[in-house]
């Protein structure tokens, strides 16, 4: 397969801003993405690494300075290559001249339902479940003003090892967490080692769609 660098749609179903990152830097991310809107970005032809969106977004002094609270990767409107920090929703990619592998990852919690659908044959994944709606109560994320903004991952929110996977082999297990997050978004990778469905693969497509908050 000649590969082409591939394109994205990014399109904003939710009710509120959000602002588009990734790691490493893609070079081309936008800033906000306000409700309704929809707009294309373009990724390298060889490329690995993952795409979220940042919520809950504010300027302090300057354009240079933004603070979110969810998906934060700094002060700068632009993330330029910095990580997240969690709970946040990741799109995972890896991207080389034989296939694309695609996946939608809630291994650092869940900031926001996101869906990635190629064009042709080529499957989709999602996680189109408000989880914040239904996240027990010791892993909501809360913003400074109480409200719900978050769910974290159980490692992340508690440190405690039997919901932790350090190991490097296969022995993570799922737990009573992972269950739960699963039942609601079945086709979301939810902790490491998870192959439930295994990564998505398209050997063809270079178009696709990125939607936040989509329709079920």
């Amino acid at each position: 397969v000649n590969r082409h660098p591939l394109h994205s749609l990014v399109a904003n179903n939710c009710n509120y801003s959000v602002w588009q990152s990734s790691n490493p830097d893609i070079g081309n991310e936008l800033s906000e993405a306000p409700p309704g809107s929809v707009a294309i970005f373009e990724t390298p032809v060889k490329w690995t690494g993952s795409i979220w969106f940042r919520t809950g977004c504010s300027l302090l002094s300057s354009d240079e300075n933004y603070k979110c609270e969810t998906g934060d990767c700094g002060t700068g409107k632009l993330c330029g290559g910095g990580q997240p920090t969690y709970p946040v929703t990741l799109v995972n990619f890896s991207i080389d001249q034989s296939s694309v592998t695609y996946e939608i990852s809630l291994i650092h919690g869940f900031n926001i339902p996101i869906s990635v659908m190629a064009e042709g044959a080529c499957p989709t994944v999602d996680c189109t479940h408000d989880l914040i709606k239904d996240c027990p109560a010791e892993l909501l994320f809360k913003n400074s003003q109480g409200s719900s903004v978050g769910c974290r991952n159980p490692c992340d929110a508690m440190k405690d090892p039997l919901y932790c996977c350090n190991s490097t082999d296969q022995g993570c297990q799922p737990n009573k967490f992972s269950d739960g997050f699963k039942q609601f978004c079945p086709n979301a990778t939810i902790y490491p080692w998870d192959v439930n469905p295994p990564k998505s693969e398209c050997m063809w497509a270079n178009n696709y769609t990125i939607t936040m908050c989509p329709t079920t």
